[in-house]
């Protein structure tokens, strides 16, 4: 917004100038060629402002000083409208059980260039996120800004761990099967004797 203000401001001074310094029709030529350059400005903001609510993950932009220059819908109505200019630090402190590494994570980005992916974990341990940074360089090759894109994986997380656990309780009943089956033979010859010795005393001393 800082950003804006200070434009249309540049803008108004340049038209100042115009007016001042060129005759009426050259400074109305001129007049229409910038206002059909803010008008375009304006369009193609709200474009990329739209594609950006189109995503459904949590999508937001971090500067060098590890400010949110960029957030769309679904990052703004989780973490407040407010959200755009606010520090990085600041804004998701409350998001994860590590935050700090959250922040060593963007650093380490714009340090090195790569990108970066990882899970986060809420400190309630009720949400997990899967989270990817990815580098935007400059001309020059320098990191401008990162974008943060974050998806919640907690369902996903859920149905695993109930696979794990679904995995484990049947290796464990194959488990129990092959020890009563092994078990079971040497019981069955144990039977098999005390019959064949039941009979034996049965025609020696009688059935009492």
């Amino acid at each position: 917004r800082l950003q804006r203000v200070r434009f249309v401001l540049a803008t108004v001074v340049v038209l100042l100038l115009l007016v001042i310094g060129m005759g009426a029709s050259e400074a109305g030529a001129r007049l229409t060629y910038v206002q059909r350059s803010l008008a375009e400005t304006e369009r193609q903001e709200k474009f990329l402002q739209a594609m950006f609510d189109a995503i459904t993950d949590v999508l937001i932009v971090i500067d060098p000083e590890l400010q949110v220059v960029r957030a769309n819908r679904v990052a703004r109505q989780r973490y407040g409208a407010q959200l755009v200019g606010r520090g990085y630090a600041e804004a998701l402190a409350r998001r994860s059980q590590d935050h700090p590494r959250d922040v060593e994570a963007v650093q380490r980005v714009f340090e090195s260039g790569e990108p970066h992916r990882g899970e986060i974990t809420s400190p309630q341990g009720d949400a997990v996120w899967a989270v990817a940074r990815f580098p935007i360089f400059k001309d020059g090759g320098a990191v401008q800004s990162v974008v943060e894109v974050a998806q919640d994986v907690s369902r996903e997380r859920l149905l695993q761990a109930q696979l794990v656990q679904s995995e484990k309780l049947s290796t464990l009943g194959e488990m129990a099967a092959g020890i009563a089956h092994e078990i079971n033979n040497p019981l069955g010859v144990v039977s098999m004797f005390a019959q064949l010795l039941e009979e034996e005393i049965k025609e020696t001393l009688g059935a009492e």
